[in-house]
């Protein structure tokens, strides 16, 4: 995974154009002053004045906290989201236990669960491009062409309730294996 991200970094700074105004306004300006001799600044960089490393380092580290903080929706996915990976990163630790240690698979067989994962994955970005189509309709059915944020909410919603029906379906059949088994939980 670290060397497929390295990769399209890697790509994507190679081959994807800059478009943040501000950064293209700022070379615009460097261009015109090579060219013509004189001093070229965007409005943005004359208004804001010199910028140092620590108030750039300052802005970098507290904007964060503050769009979490003072944003409900941002504090809301941001809670979604670290529930999803965590029940993810568990089932990885899980699996291991309860399919080698618990039921005797040796590592080969114990680790094709982690199939299931995959093919799960894969799933969700099917079902993600596909309702991508009807996203598009809601920003075509609005008169400036921007859809609501409750757009994104419907594959959202199913990943929620399929997550909480896989984490049923999976405790469920490790209940029967510790019953049958005589653990006892704690």
């Amino acid at each position: 995974m670290c060397l497929f991200t390295a990769t399209m970094w890697i790509l994507c700074s190679l081959l994807v154009p800059e478009t943040y105004a501000p950064v293209l306004l700022r070379k615009r300006a460097a261009t015109l002053s090579k060219m013509s001799g004189k001093v070229y600044k965007s409005q943005q960089d004359a208004e804001q004045g010199v910028v140092t490393v620590a108030h750039a380092f300052k802005t970098a580290l507290l904007r964060p906290w503050v769009l979490l903080f003072k944003e409900p929706i941002v504090l809301l996915l941001s809670t979604y989201m670290a529930i999803i990976y965590g029940t993810l990163y568990m089932l990885f630790a899980a699996y291991p236990i309860v399919y080698q240690e618990k039921r005797g698979w040796t590592a080969g067989v114990g680790a094709l669960p982690f199939l299931g994962v995959a093919v799960g994955m894969i799933a969700a970005v099917g079902y993600s491009i596909w309702d991508n189509k009807r996203y598009i309709r809601c920003m075509k059915k609005d008169p400036h062409g921007i859809a609501p944020p409750e757009a994104r909410m419907p594959p959202a919603m199913v990943g929620g309730v399929s997550i909480v029906v896989g984490l049923i379906w999976f405790a469920w059949t490790n209940s029967m294996l510790f019953i049958s088994t005589g653990h006892e939980f704690c």
